[in-house]
């Protein structure tokens, strides 16, 4: 949906789809988007670099240092949206990280659902999830899925980091 396939062929250009060709790229980028968002990385990097050459610099951190501490993710749950090629990896790699992984995919049935991953209906996953991780299609049935409904079952403090696509997402609400 970013290309413009039609301009494209008329230029004779072929246009291919690479089906979870960039599946990794994306869990380490939600990981890092996660890590910066909890542990306020980008607030204390702003910070820091305010600071420049002062002499009184590391004083200066040291006073402030608490105002970023944030939070661990060891201590959190997981919830991801789609068990994709992407959300597959994400649940496999957050196992060892998150308190507690769980997930919701309509589409995938008990056997293929991975044992280490608690299976939950898509309220209750957003009821307890401290982060919820989007990872679906943009389709007729997931263009503005994460609406209002939703969005007043998250727990205050909560994160959605939502790298589908955008229109998963009712900014509105």
């Amino acid at each position: 949906n970013n290309i413009p396939v039609a301009e494209m062929s008329k230029h004779g250009i072929p246009v291919f789809n690479a089906p979870g060709a960039n599946a990794n790229a994306v869990k380490e980028l939600v990981v890092a988007g996660m890590l910066l968002a909890a542990r306020n990385l980008g607030e204390a990097l702003d910070f820091a670099n305010r600071l420049g050459d002062r002499p009184d610099a590391e004083q200066a951190m040291e006073a402030e240092k608490k105002r970023f501490v944030g939070s661990e993710l060891s201590g959190h749950v997981l919830g991801v949206v789609g068990l994709g090629r992407i959300g597959k990896r994400m649940a496999h790699i957050s196992r060892n990280v998150f308190k507690r992984v769980v997930a919701y995919d309509p589409y995938i049935i008990d056997g293929d659902f991975p044992a280490y991953v608690g299976r939950v209906d898509l309220e209750a996953l957003f009821e307890q999830s401290d982060i919820v991780s989007l990872h679906v299609p943009l389709t007729d049935e997931t263009r503005g899925m994460v609406g209002e409904r939703l969005v007043a079952r998250l727990r205050r403090g909560s994160m959605l980091v939502n790298t589908a696509r955008g229109a998963v997402v009712d900014i509105d609400a």
